[in-house]
């Protein structure tokens, strides 16, 4: 399939929708509730199916590596 170019005012919303700041809360709320949220246990972890099921989700725990500048080596 052919994909449609985005017009410029498409490209500015979306980067302006990713600018939007994320509501957290994790670090505010009391140690059970938190564990309720993330469907675990403190003691046990998560079972292999839900750990499989949070890596098809989220995908790796990975930090995506920095951008190297052309030209210019460590």
């Amino acid at each position: 399939m052919k994909e449609m170019k985005k017009s410029k005012k498409d490209e500015k919303q979306e980067l302006e929708d990713l600018k939007q700041e994320v509501v957290m809360d994790e670090h505010k709320i009391a140690v059970d509730e938190l564990y309720s949220r993330l469907k675990t246990n403190p003691d046990t972890g998560l079972t292999n199916a839900q750990a499989k099921a949070v890596l098809e989700r989220d995908g790796p725990n990975t930090l995506t590596p920095p951008k190297k500048t052309p030209g210019l080596q460590n």
